[in-house]
């Protein structure tokens, strides 16, 4: 398994914040997705769901697999998890309007978001 260097990490993690926007300015949400990640035996499998926002009937169901890239850690979760994530996010063929993303705590504080 590859090592990887928590600076960099970091480094990574302040311009994702930097990008991330938290005022609402959706004029019209047609689509939600939302993503669940499962690991077993080194292999991750990610589900992704795309629903109709106001019928909240399903829309899509995507599955994709990979292999696990680094160990567990709660700092590196979005490391982890996120490239997987996005394998799914590109395979679906229905492209929501919103996105709902499970934030790690450390990355909430970061953020300043209250719950």
């Amino acid at each position: 398994m590859k090592t990887f260097d928590m600076r960099e990490f970091m480094d990574i993690e302040k311009k994702v914040i930097k990008a991330i926007s938290l005022k609402d300015s959706i004029n019209e949400v047609k689509t939600v997705a939302s993503f669940e990640i499962a690991s077993l035996n080194k292999k991750y499998k990610c589900c992704a769901v795309v629903i109709d926002y106001n019928s909240l009937s399903e829309l899509e169901v995507n599955f994709t697999e990979g292999d696990e890239l680094m160990s567990y850690s709660p700092r590196t979760i979005p490391f982890r998890e996120g490239p997987i994530i996005i394998e799914a996010y590109r395979s679906l063929k229905i492209k929501p309007d919103v996105l709902l993303m499970k934030i790690i705590s450390l990355l909430m504080m970061r953020l300043k978001v209250k719950l």
